[in-house]
């Protein structure tokens, strides 16, 4: 404990941090550096521990997961294939805890600030709400209603697709960008998403593919 007195300073061995000297009087700023420059042991060990303690990872609060697949047919057919929402829960079969997608219920034709009912096999209800819609190049939405044990780790999903024509027909692209409740949840999120997601993604788009016969097409 540092305590002025006309014009010097009493070092008290009280605090563990101030030097070994008992009521020694000297000037305040020679004082000053003594307990700057020659600190306690005790000081100096506590300062080691915490230079080496690992700071917590800045984890991202973004998750994005991407599926791409090559469609017979024109972009247009392929596009009309992607917002059908009578016939969208027979590609979306789930993966792993990712529920299958069993009804879709618009609340009519498809536009910006549409909104789709998404009914899932667990039991979960999702809502879709379309915020860009450009035939026959984009359709984005945003996605959100999660329910636990995913709402403790997602807060909402945005999903985009483009589809870009080739030579072989039309190049379906397909992106998830699911925000997270918080960074802790990032761990967790991570390997359910990018694994578990991007695979019932890409199935999804495998079984549409498939789909597009030449009757569709």
């Amino acid at each position: 404990m540092l305590a002025a007195l006309n014009g010097a300073v009493s070092i008290s061995t009280a605090h563990p941090c101030a030097t070994s000297t008992l009521f020694r009087f000297i000037p305040r700023h020679s004082a000053l550096a003594i307990a700057q420059t020659n600190p306690h042991p005790y000081c100096l060990e506590r300062q080691r521990s915490e230079s080496h303690q690992s700071p917590m990872p800045n984890y991202p609060m973004h998750i994005t997961c991407h599926a791409q697949r090559q469609f017979p047919g024109t972009a247009a057919q392929a596009f009309a294939l992607c917002i059908d929402s009578a016939r969208f829960p027979q590609w979306f079969g789930g993966y792993g805890p990712i529920a299958a997608i069993t009804r879709v219920e618009a609340d009519g034709v498809p536009r910006v600030g549409g909104r789709r009912t998404v009914y899932n096999a667990d039991g979960s209800v999702l809502h879709e709400c379309i915020t860009a819609l450009d035939p026959p190049h984009h359709h984005a939405y945003t996605l959100s209603g999660f329910r636990p044990p995913f709402s403790w780790l997602v807060r909402q999903g945005a999903a985009t697709w483009e589809f870009a024509d080739s030579e072989r027909g039309t190049r379906v692209r397909w992106r998830y960008t699911f925000t997270v409740t918080s960074a802790l949840a990032w761990p967790l999120a991570k390997p359910v998403l990018a694994i578990c997601m991007a695979g019932a993604m890409r199935r999804c788009l495998d079984n549409m593919a498939r789909a597009l016969s030449p009757e569709d097409a």
